[in-house]
């Protein structure tokens, strides 16, 4: 496929006026244009349609209509790139500086998914998460990458499929486990710093972590139902210790393994 634009930078928005201004602001200013601009909005009942129309002449390509949920409205997005790389930079986050999608071209990046560092603000104070230097389990178990400070090449969609709309909170990391353990993607870190974003969004809430636990034991268990008793042993804090501890002695260690995994196996 050949693509018209070097990027396609997709921002979803739903009554956030403000902080869709900011974003755009962000997006428009940069000094490289080789860029597609899309905004999905999902039918806006603020002033979210009146920052559109004015800044309309730099946008690409604008969808406001209902949706189902954050997953649908990114793959919308997904369906009407015409980048070699997406990015997803959501209403109310934004890029560092004019210069970050020019600082990306410098780099010669080859990879399927560059993830570069992205400042995370609360009420009291920012700090700012570098790219992990390799994708492991570990990642993902502990952590996951963040989609704002992430370059998709926009074929990959083609290939591990677009987001899972069943999911409300983790499709993203749902993704990227499938593009890296199913698919082989390929992977590079960046050290530029892309964007900045707000710590109090919906999978930082602390009502939605019970949300978030079971649709990540939902996915493990859909994808890699082997290692799901392994997933849950790491969320126990306790017996986690325990076996964290036990790596000091690799032969108990391995009968303790083999032991738990029979057990779990026949509970079942």
């Amino acid at each position: 496929m050949k693509y018209t634009h070097s990027f396609s930078i997709i921002t979803i928005n739903l009554n956030n006026a403000a902080g869709l201004e900011k974003t755009i602001n962000s997006i428009v200013n940069q000094t490289l244009k080789n860029f597609q601009y899309i905004i999905i909005d999902g039918g806006s009942t603020d002033d979210s349609l009146k920052v559109i129309e004015r800044y309309k002449s730099k946008i690409h390509c604008y969808i406001s209509e209902k949706d189902s949920g954050i997953y649908n409205a990114m793959n919308k997005g997904i369906l009407k790139a015409s980048g070699e790389y997406s990015l997803f930079l959501n209403s109310g986050d934004h890029f560092v500086n004019d210069e970050v999608l020019q600082s990306f071209i410098d780099g010669n990046y080859t990879a399927d998914i560059i993830t570069g560092s992205i400042v995370v603000s609360n009420h009291h104070k920012s700090e700012i998460v570098k790219a992990p230097e390799k994708i492991s389990f570990y990642t993902f178990y502990k952590h996951t990458i963040q989609h704002q400070a992430t370059f998709i090449r926009t074929v990959l969609f083609n290939e591990v499929g677009l987001y899972n709309e069943r999911l409300k909170i983790t499709g993203d990391w749902e993704f990227f486990i499938r593009a890296f353990a199913l698919h082989k993607a390929t992977y590079q870190p960046s050290p530029i710093i892309i964007s900045s974003i707000n710590a109090n969004g919906i999978s930082s809430m602390p009502e939605n972590s019970i949300i978030c636990k079971t649709e990540r034991e939902a996915v493990m268990k859909e994808h890699f139902e082997f290692f799901l008793p392994d997933y849950e042993l790491l969320n126990d804090p306790a017996k986690y210790n325990f076996i964290y501890n036990l790596q000091k002695y690799p032969l108990l260690n391995s009968i303790f393994h083999f032991i738990f995994r029979v057990i779990n196996r026949l509970v079942r």
